[in-house]
């Protein structure tokens, strides 16, 4: 899905003629704890995706951005970048350039030891509270510890 996003924000910056286009499509999802003076305060789960598109044409360099995955988002966010990169050219004193590089596609994953998804939220609790001991073990005046 994300290469088919890309691969249309690309599209459309080259039907409009840039002279340098990027696309960045991203997932995330995180799990949160939160501790305060070693007391459970909070609890969070959140996921995010959006897609983002620089454009450099004319000597200057628009970005835009959106929370949708969708085809029609990734068209119109191209179509954006491109529009305030022209529109930001005519305000520049020295026109944006960047050096000549080959694109490439990156995917890549931060492996944990041990996957946290795997741990219960107890044992991630458990896993705070002992770091929060371990930090009062340390005799460091900590009046407040979040």
């Amino acid at each position: 899905m994300a290469e088919e996003l890309a691969a249309s924000a690309l599209k459309e910056c080259a039907r409009l003629q840039a002279e340098y286009a990027e696309v960045r499509v991203e997932k995330t999802r995180a799990n949160s704890f939160s501790l305060k003076n070693g007391v459970l305060e909070d609890s969070a789960e959140s996921t995010g995706e959006g897609l983002s598109v620089r454009v450099v044409t004319g000597g200057g360099s628009g970005f835009a951005a959106s929370n949708e995955l969708t085809r029609k988002a990734a068209v119109q966010a191209a179509g954006k970048a491109f529009a305030l990169a022209k529109s930001a050219a005519a305000f520049n004193d020295k026109p944006v350039t960047f050096t000549r590089e080959a694109s490439y596609y990156v995917e890549y994953e931060v492996r944990q030891k041990k996957a946290l998804e795997d741990l219960s939220p107890e044992d991630r609790i458990g896993y705070l509270k002992a770091l929060d001991a371990a930090a009062l073990a340390t005799k460091v005046n900590l009046p407040m510890r979040y």
